[in-house]
């Protein structure tokens, strides 16, 4: 590698993001140098963008706190990981590594403990999505809460297994990565909350009791299905709403883990306005003075010398490689220059801050970094102005009796401006809410009519579509579908970007789904 700099992603000042040149650095003692693959976009990327919160230290501050990629180059006293190994690193982005160990470049540097080494037929692309959420799944449980760290699968019962233990917002990737850890370490009381299109996948994880968070007698149900009062609990929202909802089920000794920052209200969506805590004001503390309230804080695991040694360099892998913790599912942004990669997909972050996908498993925004354009010179800092310095659209709700109703809390779709975000549409015949008669084929054409009825009642139409995503439970299934594809698409001028993703299961086990984006004809 001559190339003494190389591209990255920034952002460079509230509310400014950029594509700039910077050092290319060599590793140093027990560091890794990575050629980064894919990186994703999380909520803290957009709070840095967007709002400046949680920047430490001077502009600029390259994102992506995910990486995953090819060894390049290790330093000294690297043990495990050799020139040319896929590797799967998680950043801390506080840690005295800085921007360096970002994965929204071409290449990062960060210490051999934040690595762990992929399995050689592990997807790269599915790879990027699990560091951030399993760390901080593993590390809430097993550290915060002071559960015994296990062995998987667990080899003896633990002292804790039938303590009643709370994962309050379950459906949240972080949430999902608790469930499963925690069965596979032995614990039998486990009570989830979540929204109830969650609630088949997280009993397909081995969790019994699962409650809808929305229901009127949560505390009486948790309550009930614990058995009695909660003794540990993991809020994976961290609201002012989650945490007093908590207060009133927990045990007077209990443990409560919150997941920082807390956000003002009940919402974990945090505004440009609202209050968001690092540490919860005691006013808002809703808990008694004899429940211990421990803060999360993901990018500190590294001071407990054991998860350090361990969590990704050995625990990781080893769950990986015997097919044990499962990736999210992916929408690859590979279009375009990186900036372009990266606006994407940040403007599809805070689109869904309003549009829920209609589907258990999360959806991760995950960036390609082949950059085809790194001969490009670019001045320092090129700058693009995101949702602080632009002027917010009005959004708007759509409804149509056409297509079958939300069979979730969330709406059919949404209009940002001149944008409209379908949710995903299932084959449901709108006047019975049952799952169309027969196969494939069938399910396809009712469920992108339901799609048409959908984008119709938002003022725009099937040619106005410029983004489909496609989910099919058999991949075996994609010759059958795409022809029928096509033809709902025959009249379209320009045929619209695609993603096609096979998937374990879908709501209602159908076998397709699909979302889209459109473009308003008005």
């Amino acid at each position: 590698m001559s190339s003494k700099t190389h591209l990255a992603f920034a952002t460079t000042a509230v509310g400014v993001a950029s594509a700039i040149q910077v050092p290319t650095l060599s590793p140093g003692l027990g560091e890794v140098m990575v050629k980064v693959a894919y990186s994703t976009i999380i909520p803290l990327d957009t709070y840095m963008v967007d709002y400046g919160r949680l920047v430490q230290g001077e502009y600029p501050v390259i994102l992506g706190f995910n990486v995953s990629g090819v060894v390049e180059a290790v330093g000294a006293d690297v043990d495990g990981l050799q020139t040319g190994d896929k590797a799967s690193i998680h950043v801390c982005a506080f840690s005295t590594a800085g921007s360096k160990a970002k994965g929204l470049q071409e290449y990062a540097v960060m210490d051999r403990s934040t690595c762990a080494k992929l399995p050689d037929d592990y997807s790269l692309e599915a790879a990027a999505t699990i560091p951030d959420n399993f760390i901080t799944a593993f590390y809430t449980l097993f550290d915060c809460l002071g559960l015994p760290p296990p062995t998987f699968p667990s080899s003896a019962p633990s002292p804790h297994a039938d303590t009643p233990i709370l994962v309050y917002g379950a459906g949240a990737t972080s949430g999902q990565y608790a469930v499963q850890l925690l069965v596979l370490a032995g614990y039998k009381r486990i009570v989830a909350t979540a929204s109830p299109r969650h609630h088949s996948y997280l009993k397909s994880l081995g969790v019994v009791h699962v409650v809808d968070y929305s229901t009127i007698d949560l505390a009486e149900k948790i309550l009930l299905a614990a058995g009695g009062r909660i003794q540990f609990a993991m809020d994976c929202i961290s609201a002012e709403g989650t945490l007093k909802s908590i207060s009133s089920m927990v045990s007077p000794d209990g443990v409560v883990a919150m997941l920082l920052p807390v956000t003002e209200g009940g919402s974990h969506i945090a505004g440009k306005d609202m209050q968001m805590w690092m540490e919860l004001p005691v006013d808002r503390n809703p808990f008694p003075d004899s429940v211990k309230l421990v803060g999360v804080r993901a990018l500190k695991y590294q001071q407990n010398e054991y998860l350090r040694n361990n969590l990704m360099p050995k625990i990781l892998p080893q769950l990986l490689e015997h097919g044990i913790i499962q990736p999210n599912r992916i929408r690859l942004f590979d279009r375009g220059s990186l900036q372009d990669r990266c606006q994407e997909a940040l403007n599809v972050r805070l689109s869904e801050t309003f549009k829920l996908v209609g589907s258990p498993v999360p959806v991760r925004s995950v960036i390609s970094i082949d950059v085809a354009t790194k001969s490009l010179r670019l001045p320092q800092y090129p700058t693009f102005v995101f949702a602080t310095n632009r002027k917010m659209s009005t959004i708007t709700a759509v409804a149509t009796t056409n297509a079958p109703s939300a069979i979730g809390p969330y709406s059919q779709a949404i209009k940002v401006g001149d944008f409209v975000f379908v949710s995903g549409c299932i084959p449901l015949v709108p006047s019975t809410m049952q799952i169309v008669e027969g196969g494939i084929e069938e399910q396809t054409k009712q469920a992108l009519s339901n799609l048409k009825a959908v984008l119709e009642a938002s003022a725009s139409s099937v040619g106005r579509v410029v983004k489909t995503t496609v989910f099919l439970k058999n991949m075996e299934d994609f010759a059958t579908v795409n022809k029928i594809y096509e033809e709902f698409f025959s009249g379209s001028e320009h045929k619209p970007a695609r993603s096609a993703v096979e998937v374990a299961r879908l709501p209602k086990d159908v076998l397709f789904e699909i979302e889209c984006i459109a473009v308003s004809s008005k």
